[in-house]
């Protein structure tokens, strides 16, 4: 039916003028719009250019000229000869991608446009001076990377939407761009020479989404960064931020919160605590490059991103626990010992992500919602606490790959793998027994699976009441010895279309490796 209306409408546009383009309301067809194009035969008449051109093609910029009344320009791979002086003051909507200029038309001056879009383009700089676009919604550069400043907004009081991802030129954004008191997204990822951003940034009543990440240059948040109370989502990670403005807190309505490898620069001159007395005044100044205030007033954040920012122990505030909505957290790539305890306190925590915390030695007790912990190649850690309650998911999943001293003592009757297993397997329908038929495993694992050490008393409790799957694979010490695999049941996380074999579907996940030369031999 759609088709049938399109054809239908294309036949009424050519119904005068069959033969004559140029001539037509609308042009789609690229051999239509090469030949108006290439010829300047345009008229008047033309109100809509919708094209996406095969491959690169020049044609002639004062073909533009003729069409006035142009409402709609889509087009890209088109490299106009010559200088383009004049586009239509009727634009509604410009989409060229690729467009080739270094600035809009100074004749240019769309007063009705609501969407601009000129993304890997060569522009320069957008326009000089102040330009009357009062019904401009979206703008969107992405990967210009010529672009070294963003115009004067005064003109612009309604944008919405400001996307300069991949600017890596982009040397400032303008001051006025804190008076857009609609703009709900900025986007400034990857804007590698930004060395400062607005510092009326507080004005941006509407602000929901910001994203900085890849700042290499920035050094610093405005200080009353905080006003800017709608904001729900901000990422600042790859930046050189060490420190956080205290107002941070007030963001009430933040929900995702990256800093991934939100190192820092490094001073000039380092002491060992340097960093560190940014964050805690008690202590010596050079241990660390990234500093948080507090967290308490963040009581909507759902999503906190604290991956490979050099923290050290205590960098984490205590009051962590105060984040009542957080459902995940990555501290990955840390330097830290140990965790707070408030961590408990954070109910609707399920992904808990610690890999390469390699200093860490310990877990605190765990919320109850938690369905997976991550804590592979966190190789001091070495117990868990005894009263740790790891969460009361049927479908939880722990990976502990690679954290070679929690199972160093084989023998011992709280093994942590003996004990968890012993924990769980009475509780599941179902026992998925698994493992990569293409790979000869020895004494090591593949990422998605884990090894348990199998003894006495854990086979027997695998046979108790347990339905195995697959049923054609003995998991037995012989069958796991033909596969070249001695000691060891495999256990995976399932998911995807194989969980939906499992009746019921009930599923567990235990991920571990150990060290060959401490594997004891039944």
């Amino acid at each position: 039916m759609h088709d049938s209306l399109q054809e239908m409408g294309w036949e009424i546009v050519r119904e005068h003028h069959s033969d004559k383009p140029g001539k037509w309301s609308r042009l789609w067809l690229y051999k239509d719009v090469y030949h108006v194009l290439s010829t300047n035969i345009g008229t008047d008449v033309v109100e809509a250019i919708i094209v996406d051109v095969p491959e690169m093609t020049q044609l002639e910029a004062k073909s533009f000229s003729t069409m006035s009344n142009l409402r709609l320009l889509e087009i890209n791979n088109v490299y106009p000869t010559g200088n383009l002086e004049y586009l239509s003051n009727n634009l509604r909507y410009l989409k060229w991608h690729g467009y080739p200029f270094n600035s809009l038309p100074v004749s240019f001056r769309p007063e009705k446009l609501f969407k601009l879009n000129l993304c890997s383009s060569r522009v320069k700089y957008l326009w000089k001076g102040i330009k009357p676009l009062k019904e401009l919604k979206s703008m969107n550069l992405i990967h210009s990377r010529n672009l070294i400043r963003t115009p004067d907004f005064t003109g612009v009081p309604n944008l919405e939407r400001l996307n300069l991802e991949g600017c890596t030129r982009l040397l400032e954004v303008h001051q006025c761009v804190g008076t857009l008191k609609r703009l709900i997204l900025l986007n400034l990822k990857d804007c590698r020479n930004l060395v400062s951003f607005p510092k009326n940034v507080c004005l941006m009543k509407s602000l929901k989404i910001l994203c900085l990440c890849g700042c290499l240059k920035l050094e610093k948040l405005p200080q009353d960064f905080g006003e800017v109370e709608c904001l729900e989502e901000l990422d600042v990670g790859g930046t050189a931020i060490r420190q956080i403005p205290p107002s941070i807190v007030q963001l009430v309505n933040l929900k995702i919160f990256s800093l991934l490898g939100c190192k820092g620069q490094p001073p000039k001159i380092l002491s060992s605590d340097f960093f560190l007395s940014l964050l805690l005044p008690n202590k010596n100044s050079d241990s660390m490059c990234f500093s948080f205030p507090r967290f308490t007033g963040l009581s909507s954040l759902q999503t906190l991103d604290l991956s490979d920012c050099n923290l050290l122990e205590g960098a984490i505030p205590f009051d962590i626990g105060s984040l009542f909505s957080l459902e995940a957290i990555d501290l990955s790539g840390n330097n830290f010992v140990s965790l707070p305890s408030s961590i408990n306190q954070l109910l609707k925590l399920k992904i808990f992500c610690l890999e390469r915390c390699r200093n860490l030695k310990s877990l605190p007790e765990l919320p109850p919602e938690i369905v997976f912990v991550g804590a592979e190649d966190c190789t001091s850690f070495e117990t868990i606490s005894p009263s740790a309650k790891l969460g009361r998911s049927p479908n939880i999943a722990l990976n502990f790959l690679n954290c070679f001293k929690l199972v160093e003592d084989q023998v011992s009757k709280d093994n942590l793998a003996v004990t968890l297993m012993k924990q769980w397997l009475l509780s599941y329908d179902s026992l998925v027994v698994w493992t990569d038929s293409t790979r000869r495993f020895d004494n090591a694992s593949v990422k998605m699976c884990g090894v348990v050490p199998l003894y006495t008393e854990v086979e027997d409790t695998v046979y108790k009441g347990q339905q195995l799957w697959p049923p054609i694979w003995n998991p037995g010490p012989s069958g796991l010895r033909r596969r070249g695999i001695r000691n060891f049941y495999t256990l995976s996380w399932l998911e995807g279309n194989a969980a939906r074999l499992l009746q019921p579907s009930a599923r567990l996940g235990l991920l571990f490796k150990f060290r060959p030369s401490k594997i004891h031999d039944i």
